[in-house]
């Protein structure tokens, strides 16, 4: 559905490998509301798929920041 059939729903991007860019994303939100009553993360790391594995250090950490580590951030800036 076209985000325009609902009235109060935001999209905001921010860089979810950036402290800072995740604390002013949420300081935006908390600023237009008071209350979230749902909140979607639609976050995710691009590259390749590939097996476990296949990842470097560096690159399992880029992927656990950005999709376990920023939601867990946000979220707790949020309740």
């Amino acid at each position: 559905k076209d985000l325009k059939e609902f009235n109060d729903c935001k999209v905001l991007e921010c860089d979810l490998e950036s402290p800072e860019s995740m604390a002013r994303a949420t300081l935006t939100i908390l600023s237009q509301k008071k209350h979230i009553g749902t909140l979607i993360h639609c976050a995710e790391r691009i590259g390749p798929m590939q097996p476990m594995t296949k990842f470097t250090a560096a690159s399992f950490k880029e992927c656990l920041d950005v999709n376990l580590v920023a939601v867990d951030y946000i979220t707790r800036r949020l309740l």
